[in-house]
């Protein structure tokens, strides 16, 4: 659980500032950050990859599976967590 949470939170904040280098305004760029928060299921096929040329141990593969599923899962209420942030914190500024 830890794992994912540090999974959500980094891919929300560098997607958030890879938005923001490209020139968008703070708030488009969180609700942005924020929708990309999702893993996907690329992470499979390198997870599997991975396993079957043994360049990762055994152990990983259900780790990334689970974190990439809980992620798939959790996309729709990051985005609504984003319109939170956006709404109160951001009005502020």
């Amino acid at each position: 659980m830890l794992l994912t949470v540090v999974v959500l939170a980094g891919q929300a904040t560098f997607a958030t500032l890879g938005v923001l280098v490209s020139g968008q305004p703070l708030r488009v760029a969180v609700q942005s950050g924020f929708s990309l928060t999702q893993v996907g299921e690329f992470a499979f096929i390198i997870a599997t990859l991975g396993t079957t040329l043994h360049v990762t141990d055994d152990y990983l593969y259900p780790v990334i599976v689970a974190v990439s599923a809980v992620t798939v899962c959790l996309v729709g209420d990051a985005r609504t967590v984003s319109r939170f942030f956006v709404g109160v914190y951001l009005a502020e500024m």
